[in-house]
């Protein structure tokens, strides 16, 4: 039976794949800053005490890249067992805070032979701030806000994840050692045709607000909109797709059909 280390089990995706991985049989260790979790880390001691103890097959972790405090962590590797989640918005032409920290640990991470993934947009479990929160902000106006329209997106369920990572709990092949995938999900589609896949299954009934890629970048030069950066906004009107060829066929993986996630997503959201 593998056993997994997940560091950073409090979150979203530590906590949803040390769940997957659990539900599958595999015995996990819950790690990370939080109360409550198997094991509270505090310091580098604690974490080398943690891995001398339990030996585990694979160590995932999800902290943010970006965080600085994430270095000694990451220069605990010692090669492909680690699988390390760092974000596709890396390759993004218009950096936010802590881009460049995120890249030197993402370098430190595949240096010392991690196999690091840059997932899309995540989403699923009722728990994200993508999907989910676009559902029940659809379900509870009426009505759904586009920004641009044409920008591509790849959403990503984090069911799909789970299975990829465990993939890498049955394979960490050294041949993998130190590489980076891109991670997105089955399909890629404009901003304006998932919100007609929301709209649909939240049930919409008013006209939507569209706010075109053009007003965006004045936005996005000028001033904040409800509280986002200017890089933030400046990034809703880009493309956010990935080439999933490679981490399909070195994983034997397929993510599922994205209506069937759509679909799951919903039930999750509990909207009422």
């Amino acid at each position: 039976m593998s056993l997994t280390l997940v560091v950073g089990a409090g979150g979203f995706v530590g906590s949803c794949y040390a769940d997957h991985v659990e539900r599958d049989g595999h015995r996990v260790v819950r790690a990370g800053r939080r109360r409550g979790l198997d094991v509270v880390l505090s310091t580098s001691d604690r974490l080398d005490a943690v891995l001398a103890e339990h030996e585990p097959d694979q160590i995932v972790v999800t902290a943010q890249l970006a965080d600085p405090a994430t270095g000694w962590l990451l220069e605990r590797i010692d090669g492909p067992r680690w699988l390390v989640l760092s974000s596709a918005q890396l390759a993004s032409s218009v950096p936010g805070p802590g881009h460049r920290q995120a890249l030197i640990h993402e370098r430190l991470a595949r240096s010392r032979g991690a196999v690091v993934l840059r997932p899309t947009m995540i989403f699923g479990r009722g728990r994200d701030l993508n999907i989910t929160r676009l559902l029940r902000q659809i379900a509870r106006l009426g009505f759904a806000t586009q920004f641009g329209g044409s920008q591509l997106v790849q959403p990503l369920h984090i069911d799909d994840l789970s299975v990829l990572m465990e993939q890498h709990l049955a394979n960490p092949s050294t041949q993998v050692a130190g590489d980076l995938f891109d991670v997105g999900g089955r399909e890629q589609l404009p901003v304006a045709e998932l919100l007609d896949c929301l709209e649909q299954l939240a049930g919409a009934a008013g006209p939507r607000l569209v706010l075109p890629a053009a007003a965006l970048v004045v936005i996005a030069r000028a001033a904040s909109l409800g509280g986002l950066r200017s890089d933030q906004v400046a990034r809703l009107i880009e493309d956010k797709v990935v080439d999933i060829t490679k981490v399909c066929e070195l994983f034997g993986w397929q993510p599922e059909f994205l209506p069937l996630r759509l679909e799951q997503a919903y039930s999750e959201a509990e909207i009422k």
